[in-house]
């Protein structure tokens, strides 16, 4: 049995599922003119979903549980310049999430770009999580000064 999540009108494309004991929840980014990603959620046994608009854009988001929350990593984007405003450096993000919802907890350094982290919890107390950029290419703190290069990075984020 299988079922389709959003549709034509919803676009949505890169995604992460996530199985409660009798619900799903899902965050997609979206394909749509506003960019915006979207939360969805059904219930057993997922033939029906619900759609919820997130007020920003994650780009290829990854949950994971720890201290009995569940949070999500992915590349943030805000509307136009407010990003570099609000989040100097950063793209990549991890957030909470709830239901319909996905709060900002820590924008980490990077940029250019900058996508498809990995997320695990090793304790409940903390975060680790890889991704890709390019900011130090990009931002002179590596020679040669190139948009083609990237590099690995890894993130310890503590949980208070």
């Amino acid at each position: 049995k299988r079922c389709r999540i959003g549709g034509e009108n919803l676009s949505p494309n890169e995604a992460d599922v996530w199985f409660w004991p009798n619900e799903a929840w899902c965050i997609a980014r979206s394909a749509r003119e506003s960019g915006r990603s979207i939360f969805f959620l059904s219930k057993l046994p997922y033939e029906e979903w619900r759609s919820i608009d997130l007020d920003l854009a994650i780009h290829s988001p990854v949950f994971c549980m720890a201290d009995e929350e569940l949070y999500l990593a992915g590349r943030l984007l805000i509307d136009g310049d407010q990003m570099d405003r609000m989040y100097p450096g950063g793209r990549t993000a991890i957030f909470r999430v709830d239901r319909g919802r996905a709060e900002i907890i820590i924008v980490l350094p990077s940029g250019g770009d900058t996508a498809y982290p990995g997320l695990i919890s090793t304790d409940q107390k903390r975060l680790i999580v890889s991704y890709y950029s390019q900011h130090a290419y990009l931002g002179g703190v590596i020679e040669p000064h190139s948009p083609d290069r990237s590099d690995i990075y890894l993130a310890m984020i503590k949980l208070d």
